[in-house]
């Protein structure tokens, strides 16, 4: 898999009584698979910081990333971009990294997060997060959003935060891996 980095094969063999290892050069009435990987096996890592590499229609910059607080901004989107035509056409996981300030007071949804395919005008893959989603409060952790990119190679791509103005979010980055 080039977005978790592991190999996984269904089926399996039905040795026969014979006892594992067999030496080698003797036939036996084991299977014998090749496995033969095509393609680019090149994983390749994006990493968009929230304050420089992303653009807003809410909230504001802070030290570590980009805000928004229930009222003081307007619900929107917190992140959008980066309008990448790079990502090529393979599965993507795509982790946004977000704090919460309160973990614990409801379950209401506070972000969904989207990929968005601009060329094409269709969302990919959209999740919701919930505020007792997040494990701690004003701590940082990552969510994650996998899609499917086959077919899309050099369309404009974007990774989406929307903040639905109901806890104080704070976005770090988003890191796509392809």
């Amino acid at each position: 898999c080039r977005v978790h980095g592991g190999l996984e094969l269904g089926g399996g063999l039905i040795h026969g009584g014979i006892s594992l290892p067999i030496d080698g050069g003797v036939s036996t009435i084991e299977a014998r698979r090749r496995l033969t990987l095509g393609g680019d096996a090149t994983v390749h890592v994006f990493t968009y910081q929230a304050e420089t590499d992303l653009a807003h229609a809410t909230g504001a910059a802070i030290i570590d990333g980009w805000s928004a607080n229930p009222g003081i901004d307007a619900a929107g989107h917190l992140a959008y971009g980066p309008y990448a035509t790079d990502w090529g056409a393979v599965f993507a996981s795509v982790l946004f990294r977000l704090q919460v300030d309160d973990n614990t007071s409801d379950n209401t949804t506070v972000v969904t997060l989207d990929v968005y395919d601009v060329t094409a005008d269709e969302i990919l893959a959209l999740r919701t997060v919930t505020r007792t989603q997040f494990s701690a409060p004003s701590t940082y952790q990552d969510f994650e959003v996998l899609c499917d990119l086959s077919g899309r190679a050099g369309h404009e791509m974007e990774s989406r935060v929307y903040w639905h103005d109901v806890a104080t979010i704070a976005l770090d980055r988003v890191v796509v891996t392809t």
